[in-house]
């Protein structure tokens, strides 16, 4: 069976990396934080664990405003990579004694980020338009 046209998940080249990066990533960091006796842990997630949108993905929410109970929906792996590494934050938060908070910001700004993409750089997007 062939995958959809527009599949993602077929498309990412770095798929294996990326998930090792952010899953076993924030493992190391959770058993770190755990090492030195931290009392919380704050864990930077991403939109892509809703879905948020790719052009050509037709991405509708459940509902608006999009809140912390919407459904995750990841459509590539570095979507799926964020969800998991959610999973491990509350899992091994609960085993290691961690208070721990997930945010997910939707616009973040810094160095090398594309110009051209309408749906994760809104905040360079205004800079530019500004300019």
């Amino acid at each position: 069976m062939r995958p959809p046209p527009g599949d993602r998940c077929t498309h990412d080249a770095r798929q294996g990396v990326t998930f090792r990066i952010n899953a076993q990533g924030t493992v190391n960091c959770l058993e770190a934080a755990s090492r030195v006796g931290a009392e919380r842990f704050v864990f930077a997630s991403s939109e892509a664990v809703l879905g948020f949108p790719y052009r050509e993905v037709d991405f509708k929410p459940d509902y608006f405003p999009i809140d912390e109970g919407h459904r995750l929906q990841p459509q590539d792996s570095y979507g799926v990579s964020k969800v998991a590494a959610e999973e491990l934050v509350r899992c091994l938060g609960r085993v290691h004694g961690l208070e721990y908070v997930i945010v997910a910001p939707h616009n973040v700004f810094g160095v090398g980020q594309r110009y051209d993409d309408p749906y994760r750089n809104v905040i360079a997007i205004l800079v530019n338009r500004l300019l």
